[in-house]
């Protein structure tokens, strides 16, 4: 295997498993890929490059640091710095100032991570439960870099503060176009209209048809309106015909995680 920046570290640990010890020798951000399941959240989606900046290190010094761990050559290209990045812009975004404090979800993680414990689904969870106005403020040890990628799929921005060695805060945020925020009334002159948040049914771990049976009997409290965000661990194929049968519409979409949201309304 010949590392580039573009190799995921997960990739990266697989082969040189010894690795662990080397990344964490050489920045004390990697200390954290000591532990199992830390390792196992963070690694399947970060690259080598995008870990690097997150550690605020060069992303060429480390790979070289890595090609003289596993005893290889340097490609050519690590001859020099990698080129600057631009300094991000650490001002609050226009659509965070003044915002509301019940507009704010808190979300701190910290305790659950330091356990060893998974926090995906309790933040995948509380991200569906947001009401279009709200913002999610997550409170983590370490920069939650890949979820960047799975929330901005979703439509949301971020905003990041460090506030300590590990206390790192991040607020997640619907975006607002710029004809949008030309457009869109201020809050002192109008009330803004608020979508109702899905109602939210978990039939992950279930073994079929328990799943099935677990969202359709939930399609009566949305009859009049609303909407379900049905969790399951496979493509519920079986549920279309059903839903169809009494007129909702649904869309499913995979999840980075491995399971599947499956959103059905009227």
């Amino acid at each position: 295997m010949r590392p580039t920046r573009e190799t995921k570290i997960s990739e990266l640990l697989k082969a040189y498993p010894d690795m662990i010890e080397v990344l964490a020798r050489y920045n004390k951000h990697f200390e954290l890929l000591r532990r199992p399941t830390l390792r196992k959240l963070m690694t399947p989606l970060v690259t080598i490059e995008k870990a690097a900046r997150t550690a605020q290190v060069d992303p060429n010094e480390m790979l070289a640091e890595i090609y003289r761990a596993i005893g290889e050559p340097l490609p050519p290209d690590l001859g020099g710095s990698s080129p600057a990045l631009p300094s991000p812009d650490t001002s609050m975004p226009e659509e965070l100032r003044g915002l509301p404090e019940d507009r704010r979800v808190i979300l701190d993680v910290r305790e659950q991570v330091r356990a060893g414990e998974e926090p995906y689904h309790r933040i995948m969870k509380t991200v569906a439960s947001l009401r279009a106005d709200q913002v999610l403020l997550l409170c983590n040890i370490f920069e939650p870099v890949p979820l960047y990628d799975v929330l901005a799929q979703r439509g949301f921005a971020h905003w990041t503060e460090r506030r300590g060695p590990q206390e790192w805060w991040i607020t997640f945020y619907r975006a607002a176009t710029p004809a949008e925020r030309s457009s869109a009334p201020s809050a002192a002159s109008s009330p803004q209209a608020l979508t109702p948040s899905p109602l939210v049914v978990d039939a992950r771990g279930l073994e079929p048809p328990q799943p099935m049976a677990k969202i359709l009997e939930t399609l009566p409290r949305i009859a009049g309106g609303g909407q379900i965000l049905a969790l399951t661990d496979r493509r519920p194929m079986l549920l279309y015909p059903k839903l169809e049968e009494r007129g909702f519409a649904y869309s499913t979409e995979e999840m980075a995680h491995g399971w599947f949201e499956t959103r059905i309304c009227k």
